[in-house]
């Protein structure tokens, strides 16, 4: 393993060194803001990043353990938080710590906690007592409340290089074919990539985004209304599938500008991008992104998916 990346790697994270580097500062000079928002793709390292700074704010290693860290639950088929839990987490917030000389509230995936919610906390993250510190995570920062925004200090991340991902994935003794095959499909995206080698729903959704791609780029119908309906079955499912394949379409878009690619298959682009302009792969995004949006609606899948292909080929 390469000494240089080795430096690279903080809270257990490679990648994002002058993000992490400041925040280090910060903690270490007794600087601590008392509200984070950890902001970024799914996989990147949010979660671990908010265990690192609990473990700075209280002085345990094993914060998923230590009765002054406190993970918020998640409820509701959504995934949110109800109001009323949060408000008793809020009642605890002003108890005196059990160990340490402060508490940590730690809210993760908070994309669907709704303005209820977060209108609750919005009093306490403005004036805290002067031990208690919260952590929240999102995908979309654009999901938190601008009186949110506005008082906590935000963190970005974003995926490391592809080979500081390799060094991640080889320090969990997966094997070179493994690694590569990981890395081909998610880059530098270490949490994604671990989930790709650990789930075969995330390989059959991923090689399912590759055949549609594909079957686009030969100007395929048949192929491309065949991959879809094996996607059929899972609202969930399918908009996975979706997410990806736009990622694929918009690296179509960056290959002929030698931009870096973020999709999961590099092949499927280079095709669509000589098959396509850069205005038809623009209305083909746009049309995967309403997709995605309508089926967070009560839609018919069947008739979404019938409705997609006909808009991207009548659109070419």
């Amino acid at each position: 393993m390469s000494k240089g990346l080795k430096r690279y790697k903080m809270y257990g994270l490679y990648g994002n060194r002058t993000t992490l580097e400041m925040l280090k500062t910060t903690l270490a000079g007794g600087r601590a803001s008392h509200s984070y928002l950890i902001h970024g793709d799914k996989g990147v390292g949010k979660k671990t990043l908010a265990a690192g700074i609990a473990s700075e704010l209280t002085g345990c290693t094993n914060v998923h353990a230590h009765p002054d860290v406190i993970w918020a639950q998640h409820e509701g088929k959504l995934g949110g938080f109800k109001v009323e839990y949060v408000r008793s987490l809020l009642t605890d917030a002003f108890i005196l710590p059990n160990n340490a000389d402060r508490k940590v509230y730690i809210f993760t995936d908070c994309d669907n906690m709704n303005a209820f919610a977060q209108n609750a906390l919005l009093k306490v993250v403005e004036e805290p007592p002067e031990f208690t510190y919260f952590i929240f995570t999102v995908s979309n920062r654009d999901n938190i409340l601008p009186t949110i925004l506005s008082r906590v200090i935000s963190i970005g991340l974003s995926e490391c290089s592809d080979e500081e991902c390799r060094t991640a994935l080889a320090e969990k003794d997966y094997s070179p074919e493994e690694i590569e095959d990981a890395v081909s499909a998610f880059h530098g995206n270490v949490g994604m990539c671990i989930a790709y080698l650990s789930d075969e729903a995330l390989k059959n959704s991923t090689q399912t985004a590759r055949n549609i791609a594909m079957s686009l780029a030969q100007g395929n119908e048949y192929g491309l209304l065949k991959a879809f309906g094996e996607a059929e079955s899972d609202r969930a499912y399918l908009k996975n599938v979706i997410v990806m394949l736009d990622k694929i379409v918009r690296d179509a878009s960056a290959f002929r500008y030698g931009g870096r690619m973020i999709g999961c298959s590099y092949e499927a682009a280079k095709t669509l991008s000589g098959k396509y302009t850069i205005k038809q792969l623009d209305s083909i995004h746009n049309i995967l992104t309403e997709t995605v949006s309508e089926l967070g609606k009560n839609v018919g899948i069947s008739i979404e998916t019938a409705s997609l292909c006909g808009r991207i080929f009548d659109g070419k």
